[in-house]
């Protein structure tokens, strides 16, 4: 998330890296156990960890081999990587998508709907509703969450060799906010941060800051995410970028030194 990371530079005055990686916790750990020893970090040396509760507990699982120098990719795999990566951001091309497709049905169609919140015409992802909707119960039952736990306990033993400070901050699902008329409790975000506890890692959950906002905001016919997109908007990352700043600034997340638990 490039723009939470311009954001929280912005508020804080430090400088953030942007290490986002698709896949699994465990892959995301790797990039972790790669990329930071290579950087050059001033204090205070903060590394946040966002986990989605759309898919990061279903993301398919790899186990890392012993010695994660395979991972490592040459120079021009990094350029290749870094030209994916604008055009997958780039302007033009969401413009030509979205007048490409509204002319060919996409095939994964089967996979979205839409559904009016508060007078707008909002567009949901069935799998992300399905994964974020399972209780605390549900979640710790899933065959890949002993891999999260894993990673959140690698992650925390990083962050000490690194000398670190560390906060997991957990992201809600669009689904989660607008589609929740029950107001019912979910279990990701609590369960993530339980483990994270026990293993002396700083925890967030965004939902409920979350939540309140997008209330309040529905009654000016405003969203925190793209109306046709399962991403934050401006409003939306701003709100994110808020909320982790105040966590820093309170004084949290622990700061990792040879006597930490």
């Amino acid at each position: 998330m490039p723009q939470l990371a311009a954001h929280l530079s912005t508020l804080s005055g430090s400088r953030f890296y942007n290490l986002s990686l698709p896949g699994s916790p465990i892959e995301q750990y790797i990039n972790f156990s790669l990329e930071i020893p290579t950087l050059t970090l001033h204090s205070p040396r903060i590394l946040v960890w966002m986990l989605f509760a759309g898919n990061d507990l279903t993301e398919p699982i790899t186990e890392p081999p012993m010695d994660l120098s395979v991972y490592k990719i040459s120079g021009l795999e990094s350029t290749l990587i870094q030209i994916t990566n604008f055009q997958n951001q780039s302007r033009l091309r969401a413009l030509l998508n979205n007048f490409y497709y509204s002319f060919v049905k996409p095939s994964s169609i089967e996979l979205v709907f839409r559904k009016n919140v508060s007078g707008l015409e909002v567009l949901f992802f069935y799998p992300w509703q399905a994964n974020s909707f399972l209780t605390e119960h549900e979640v710790v039952l899933h065959p890949n969450w002993p891999h999260v736990k894993h990673a959140i306990s690698a992650v925390g033993t990083l962050a000490k060799a690194q000398q670190l400070k560390v906060l997991i901050a957990v992201a809600p699902t669009k689904e989660q906010i607008y589609l929740n008329s029950t107001r019912k409790e979910f279990g990701f975000g609590t369960a993530v941060c339980e483990v994270a506890s026990k293993e002396a890692v700083d925890c967030v959950d965004l939902l409920p800051t979350f939540d309140q906002e997008a209330q309040r905001l529905l009654k000016q016919g405003q969203l925190l995410w793209w109306k046709d997109d399962t991403h934050w908007n401006e409003r939306g990352t701003a709100l994110a970028a808020k909320t982790i700043g105040e966590y820093l600034e309170r004084g949290n997340p622990r700061e990792f030194n040879e006597n930490s638990p």
